[in-house]
């Protein structure tokens, strides 16, 4: 089926069908990494289609090979391929935990005319307005635009609407910092600002640090490690920055 819009005084031809998961190729998307949450969100998505069907099509572009990379909607791929996968899960309508199996499930897609920049770009826009993303997913994002683009940090500020270049900045140095402290802060066990104090230390004082300032469940207390910040200083006859 085909369709066609009119975008900017100009037709474009939108094709929309369905094809296995598998045979689309992931892009690259403003997210990067996938959320903490990401696998119960693709439950939940994949029960609601098993329920009420595919609601919307997912995005693809036609690669220069003429290939097809994701847009939008990767929730909804996975979601389909944990569906083909089967699995059990808690049926809203019922409360009973029952197996959703659909082996011949296919995604529903909507090819649109879009560069892989532009794709990226406008992914970062939607997730903007959703507010949903975390500190490394946007940092990670802003990267992209820094290494791939060759984008400013100012130029990268002001297509995330900020009026100076601090949070950029700061993002920028959270990859600085090792992948399990990274992950703290992906995972909200610990906030930017307080990950970014520890930046100048050694790996085994950073390390130290942080885990004498986290509870049992990992979270990390920053006035806790404000603390054993300024009590190491002391001891190096020094303060922190």
């Amino acid at each position: 089926m085909a369709i066609e819009i009119k975008a900017e005084n100009k037709v474009t031809r939108q094709d929309t069908f369905r094809i296995h998961p598998s045979d689309v190729k992931v892009g690259r998307n403003s997210r990067m990494i996938a959320a903490p949450d990401y696998a119960a969100t693709v439950l939940a998505r994949a029960v609601s289609i098993a329920k009420s069907g595919q609601l919307q099509p997912a995005e693809v572009r036609r690669a220069d090979d003429k290939t097809l990379v994701m847009v939008s909607g990767y929730t909804r791929r996975d979601a389909i391929l944990l569906l083909r996968e089967g699995f059990d899960a808690v049926d809203p309508d019922t409360g009973d935990t029952v197996r959703f199996h659909k082996p011949d499930a296919t995604l529903w897609v909507k090819v649109t005319d879009v560069s892989a920049d532009d794709a990226f770009l406008r992914s970062i826009k939607e997730n903007l307005e959703r507010k949903d993303t975390t500190d490394l997913q946007d940092a990670l994002a802003q990267n992209e635009l820094r290494v791939t683009m060759g984008w400013t940090d100012t130029k990268i500020a002001r297509f995330y609407g900020k009026s100076n270049q601090n949070r950029v900045s700061d993002l920028e140095k959270l990859l600085r910092l090792p992948d399990a402290v990274q992950q703290k802060v992906h995972k909200g066990e610990m906030a930017l600002s307080i990950a970014l104090l520890t930046l100048e230390l050694s790996d085994e004082e950073r390390a130290d640090i942080i885990n004498r300032s986290a509870d049992a469940g990992g979270k990390v207390s920053g006035p806790a490690l404000k603390q054993l910040l300024r009590d190491l200083y002391d001891k190096k006859g020094g303060t922190p920055e």
